[in-house]
């Protein structure tokens, strides 16, 4: 390495290089491009910053100590394990005004400020290139990365790592625009919400081909995208992250997922996702092997609490709310819709697939299946419907058990429920006590369209309200 420096070096002059098409012969004036070397063990990155020209390069190399402002459009490329070290002093690198500023191949750490410890941006165009922000701190939001004023924040290639703040552990998006390719967030802490990343009121962050993992705060632990934020991930992993509410995803503005999957998350409300009040749409995408802890419980997959989940050829499987309601999905005064999905292997103590509970929240099935959920408590080993609506519409409940009580595959408890089978079949459940098929406490159950309840133990209907049309 040190050879290929002193080749470098040899063919570069110590200090700058002018490049430009009209050294050419036969070529017309062109621009100057200015391409200068810092070594930080005997030169100052900052003075080289202030004395370049605007869209000139630095060739970095070394570690730089200190707090670096960038006020101008620059490119910054790391030589040989380049480090920027904010010595606990400030942002390492703060960038401000509308100026595009380039960090490729840099290790960003050691920062400490009220926000943005690694980088703060205050309304630029920043894109960091195999880079890594880590071990930076800040009081308030964004440990690693703070994206203020309309900034543009874009990561390729890079990693977020072991950085902690108030909210927003590894990244804080103000209102900007965050955009992660091929992109790793992870072992960041939010003491409040975000631990991976927070998308606040107006923001937009898209993650491809990306992933936010072992992240930890008291909401969000992955990811929190705040009220009329957006948040798109496309083929991207959120997994092993943690939170009181919502593990994986905490959100209340509008969330998508594509072709993405959230996998080993835990939370006491919401392992997978929690949605407060917002929209959710998963599309060919996993919530798996989610866990709602006991104490609280709800939700092990989703918790859906007001707001509109739908589920379009996706898969919600191997959740758990323990000792709690709703081990793939919890609906509370929410309106949830399956597509063509599967919510299966599931546990919980009530609705071990899904638990539409509160009163007055809607799920809505069409062409999906509802499969080998167990509930170990109450019942509702497919599904436990509490004052709400449930309708299925060309879809089956199939192989669920409710292992502790009543209702293998559905139970409809008293509150003016009601659950409406449109040409569906409820089959080959089991229930320990009564209403293998349905078990009805008090609502109303029809069934439409030559929907079916056969095959279960120890019995198809069962309970103080009647099911029309259903035969033991």
């Amino acid at each position: 390495m040190r050879a290929a420096w002193a080749v470098w070096r040899r063919r570069v002059p110590a200090v700058t290089v002018m490049a430009g098409a009209a050294c050419l012969v036969g070529a017309g004036p062109a621009a100057a491009v200015q391409d200068t070397a810092v070594h930080c063990r005997t030169q100052s990155l900052q003075h080289a910053i202030d004395a370049a020209p605007s869209g000139a390069t630095l060739r970095v190399a070394g570690t730089c100590l200190g707090n670096f402002t960038i006020s101008k459009d620059l490119t910054l490329i790391g030589l040989r394990d380049a480090v920027l070290d904010g010595n606990q002093a400030d942002s390492t690198v703060t960038v401000a005004g509308t100026v595009q500023v380039q960090l490729d191949k840099l290790t960003i750490t050691n920062g400490s400020a009220l926000s943005g410890g690694g980088i703060h941006n205050n309304g630029a165009t920043v894109t960091l290139d195999h880079s890594t922000v880590r071990g930076n701190s800040a009081g308030r939001s964004g440990g690693g990365i703070f994206n203020d004023n309309g900034g543009t924040a874009t990561l390729k290639s890079s990693t977020v790592s072991n950085n902690t703040a108030g909210d927003g552990g590894g990244i804080y998006n103000n209102g900007g625009t965050l955009t992660l390719k091929s992109s790793t967030v992870r072992d960041n802490d939010g003491d409040n919400e975000g631990g991976g990343i927070f998308n606040y009121t107006g923001g937009t962050a898209t993650l491809n081909d990306s992933t936010v993992r072992s992240n930890a705060a008291n909401g969000g632990g992955g990811i929190v995208n705040y009220s009329d934020a957006t948040a798109t991930l496309n083929d991207s992993t959120v997994n092993n992250n943690s939170a009181e509410v919502g593990g994986g995803i905490g959100n209340s503005g509008e969330l998508k997922l594509d072709r993405s999957t959230l996998e080993r998350n835990s939370a006491g409300i919401g392992g997978g996702i929690e949605n407060g009040g917002g929209k959710v749409t998963l599309n060919h995408s996993k919530v798996r092997d989610n866990k709602a802890a006991a104490g609280l419980g709800f939700g092990g997959g989703i918790e859906n609490g007001g707001g509109k989940v739908t589920l379009i050829d996706s898969t919600v499987s191997n959740n758990t709310a323990a000792a709690g309601v709703g081990g793939g999905i919890d609906n509370v005064f929410g309106t949830v819709t399956l597509i063509d999905s599967t919510v299966s292997d599931n546990t919980a103590d009530l609705g071990g697939g899904i638990a539409n509970t509160g009163g007055g929240g809607t799920v809505t099935l069409d062409h999906s299946t509802v499969s080998n959920n167990t509930a170990k408590g109450g019942g509702g080993g497919g599904f436990y419907n509490s004052g709400g609506a449930l309708t299925l519409k060309n879809s089956t409940v199939e192989r669920n058990t409710a292992s502790g009580g009543f209702g293998g595959g559905i139970y409809n408890t008293v509150g003016g429920g009601t659950v409406t089978l449109d040409h569906s079949t409820v089959h080959n459940n089991t229930a320990k006590n009564d209403g293998g098929g349905i078990y009805n406490e008090g609502g109303a159950v029809t069934l439409l369209n030559d929907a079916q309840v056969r095959e279960n133990h120890p019995d198809n209907c069962a309970g103080p309200s009647p099911v029309p049309g259903c035969t033991s």
